[in-house]
């Protein structure tokens, strides 16, 4: 469904009422007319203020539903209708039936008169579908902080059937696992396995069961994030971003964490017949910056990485070291991303990587 959405020319979401049924109002002939409450105010020397009550999409069950959140995210131009009235969202702006845009050209005029709030939301939600744009259109390197925002959100998503959550997401992970390395795992991704693992609830979560009847037993793992429902701690990932120095996503963030891995992670069936290695990527180059620079005892760079000097009183980027680094890397797939060290990054493929779905997981370690 996500690669429908994102090749569909106009993507027209009805988002009012609590389920398809509810239609789209004022369809003449065809639907109830649609509720237009507004309240007119008459100020002096003739001037009318209108007030109408706006309706916000988030509030919505449309918004709430889980296999709408693909719907909303991959979609380049929505046609929305909710509260009784008509809105576009596109990559470039969005506009709304009863607001009317060319006041935007003059709000720098006329402050007194127009609200500027709305310019700077227009210029947010401009800023919002640019960024979606970057993100699965042009999207060139693992970005765990992205992969983190779209996880917490999800994560509070509804579903008459709770099992229907890993194929609803998998329009996520099908666009991320061109440039995550190994795919994902019940929503974690491969390549960072230690990371992945460190979710964590922000309030209280409630278990995601199976409602289908059906001969075959499903469960989502507790040990992922897919088997439970509610909101998911922001901070949980943020040790896993200490590769990124400078990006759109994440600029000049101080990681006061570090995850170092001593385990290594495996994935089975039921009966154990069937086993896969976890391979823990990420972490593979992340002392380079800290080096006296690649010498012939040290390996090469991976493909695509360049090495530049960092100069400590010009930039104060936080290193995921307490020592002062000596280096930082940029990718030939991104000119703008600075980052500390390099990462393990795929090469973009038609396809996705769809790993075998083994529920349970286990590690195992070597005695200091």
């Amino acid at each position: 469904m996500a690669a429908i959405y994102a090749n569909a020319a106009l993507t027209i979401v009805a988002a009012e009422g609590e389920d398809a049924a509810h239609g789209i109002r004022g369809i003449k002939s065809v639907s109830n007319p649609r509720s237009t409450l507004q309240r007119v105010f008459k100020l002096p020397d003739g001037i009318k203020a209108i007030q109408r009550q706006d309706s916000d999409i988030k509030r919505s069950h449309w918004s709430s539903r889980g296999w709408t959140y693909q719907e909303s995210l991959f979609s380049k131009r929505k046609l929305i209708f909710l509260g009784g009235s008509a809105k576009w969202e596109c990559l470039c702006n969005a506009w709304y039936e009863y607001f009317d845009l060319e006041l935007c050209e003059l709000a720098d005029e006329r402050l007194d008169v127009f609200d500027s709030s709305k310019v700077e939301a227009f210029d947010f939600i401009k800023q919002l579908h640019q960024r979606q744009v970057a993100t699965f259109s042009a999207i060139s390197w693992p970005d765990i902080t992205l992969y983190q925002s779209l996880v917490c959100d999800f994560s509070q998503t509804n579903f008459t059937y709770p099992e229907d959550v890993v194929d609803a997401f998998s329009g996520i992970t099908t666009a991320l696992s061109t440039v995550f390395q190994g795919g994902f795992l019940y929503g974690l991704p491969e390549m960072f396995p230690d990371i992945a693992l460190l979710w964590r609830p922000k309030s209280e979560m409630k278990r995601r069961l199976p409602q289908r009847a059906t001969n075959i037993p499903f469960q989502i793992p507790s040990w992922s994030w897919m088997g439970w429902h509610g909101a998911i701690d922001k901070s949980s990932w943020g040790s896993g971003a200490d590769y990124v120095k400078r990006s759109y996503t994440r600029i000049d963030l101080m990681i006061s964490q570090r995850t170092i891995p001593t385990v290594k992670w495996t994935t089975s069936d039921k009966h154990r017949q069937v086993q896969q290695d976890i391979d823990s990527t990420w972490c593979l180059h992340n002392t380079l910056h800290l080096t006296n620079g690649l010498t012939s005892r040290q390996p090469d760079l991976p493909q695509g990485w360049s090495q530049y000097n960092y100069n400590c009183r010009e930039d104060n980027s936080s290193s995921p070291e307490r020592r002062i680094p000596k280096y930082f890397f940029k990718h030939s797939s991104d000119s703008e991303t600075e980052f500390w060290y390099p990462i393990p990054i795929s090469e973009i493929t038609p396809g996705p990587i769809s790993p075998q779905l083994m529920p349970f997981i286990s590690c195992y370690t070597s005695r200091c």
